[in-house]
């Protein structure tokens, strides 16, 4: 009785800190080659992931939480440059590899010490851990049910994968290297739309799922037709934030 009676606590410790956290994203490290550095694959892996992340940089109190390893502290570096993200941390534990020295999740596998350690970082918008394939893993269920009572089914997580988990909502989306052709040709499409044809045309069937999104960007630009002004520079930044939440 008394072990569970200490479980409770627990749960209801991980809940009342929790609620100062808004965004959590676990992150498996990129691909990486002979030495344990981050391949080209692997850089791009995590370069995708920071594209994917860029709405959550602007004015958020942001940590990075990462794995010594090489392969972790390079795909940390590339997301704290992207994303602009001043504090990285290195946490020995997050390490889960047969070489890390001890402690680590590897030897250890209690989730609840993980939590334990977001815990300090609580006062964060968004926290960001960056470790390997045990800790990716099984986190982020445990953390669904003890602070979210959810019970999510997710997919394992590969290398240069991550799951971002919106507190506040209780949702989750699982991001991956997404194909920035795909993106861009949406863009080019839309950038014609405004600058070679009338603005108020109908939309095309490739963006005709982007109704609403499209009436506030004409709103927000007027009737700007100068591909070069700021204003519809940025209004344009905006557009493709909707189109990669949508992959």
């Amino acid at each position: 009785m008394a072990k569970k009676n200490s479980e409770l606590i627990m749960i209801n410790k991980i809940n009342l800190k929790q609620k100062f956290m808004k965004h959590l994203i676990v992150v498996r490290h990129g691909d990486y080659a002979v030495g344990g550095i981050l391949s080209e694959q692997g850089k791009k892996q995590i370069n995708s992931i920071a594209l994917q992340l860029t709405s959550l940089r602007h004015n958020k109190p942001s940590v990075i939480l990462t794995s010594p390893a090489p392969r972790a502290q390079e795909s940390a570096d590339i997301l704290q440059q992207k994303l602009g993200i001043t504090d990285c941390v290195q946490i020995r534990f997050f390490w889960s590899d047969t070489t890390a020295p001890a402690p680590t999740y590897y030897k250890d596998r209690d989730p609840s010490k993980v939590m334990d350690i977001i815990n300090q970082y609580s006062d964060k918008d968004v926290v960001i851990v960056v470790s390997h394939l045990e800790l990716v893993n099984q986190f982020p269920r445990f953390f669904a049910i003890n602070s979210l009572e959810k019970s999510w089914i997710l997919p394992e997580l590969q290398k240069g994968q991550a799951i971002y988990i919106d507190i506040q909502n209780k949702s989750f989306k699982i991001l991956k290297d997404i194909d920035n052709t795909l993106i861009d040709s949406k863009l080019n499409l839309l950038h014609n739309l405004l600058v070679i044809t009338d603005p108020r045309t109908v939309l095309p069937y490739e963006l005709s799922d982007y109704k609403d999104d499209y009436e506030e960007f004409l709103q927000e630009t007027s009737v700007c037709i100068d591909g070069m002004d700021v204003v519809y520079i940025r209004a344009l930044a905006k557009f493709r934030d909707v189109l990669l939440t949508d992959i």
